[in-house]
């Protein structure tokens, strides 16, 4: 007598992976675990381009695009209105996290204590990546923004914390 299915017992094969984000949108519709295995998708996981995110700002100080996607993803947890406020008084994010002992008035205590843990945490990584190994500075930078623990709180958690563990190992 055929056992109930559980996870882990279908495989979807696809011949190429442009497709395969509806196979993705649907599969977490249902609420089903799954993992991606081969092609390019590896890098296109949120979670890869908030880690590298957080590696083009901690190497430029002048990619500001880079620096506000990892200020907004859960690295950072910032919201866009603290962010505008950040550029309204100080022209740029770089600046601002420079001047992060006095952030603008408009910002809510909370919103104040992430940008001044922002600007520590991108002063101690820029201090440290021309003395660290890539793959420490990665552990570093998890160890500092807390940033696979809260992935591990979202939907598909163990993946997404598996894909860092997988960037780190490549690294």
């Amino acid at each position: 007598e055929p056992r109930p299915l559980k996870l882990g017992d279908i495989a979807i094969l696809l011949r190429t992976l442009s497709d395969a984000q509806v196979y993705e949108e649907a599969l977490r519709a249902h609420g089903l675990s799954y993992y991606l295995a081969g092609g390019h998708a590896f890098y296109s996981q949120q979670e890869i381009y908030d880690v590298l995110n957080l590696f083009r700002a901690v190497s430029s100080e002048v990619d500001e695009i880079a620096l506000a996607g990892a200020l907004r993803s859960p690295l950072f947890s910032l919201a866009d209105e603290p962010l505008y406020w950040l550029v309204e008084r100080h022209k740029s994010l770089n600046a601002a996290l420079a001047a992060a002992h006095e952030p603008p008035a408009e910002l809510e205590v909370t919103e104040a204590a992430k940008v001044r843990r922002a600007a520590a945490t991108m002063q101690n990584l820029r201090d440290e990546k021309d003395r660290l190994l890539v793959a420490d500075l990665f552990t570093l930078a998890m160890e500092l923004t807390g940033y696979d623990a809260v992935l591990l709180t979202e939907f598909l958690g163990p993946r997404k914390a598996a894909n860092i563990e997988k960037l780190i190992e490549q690294a």
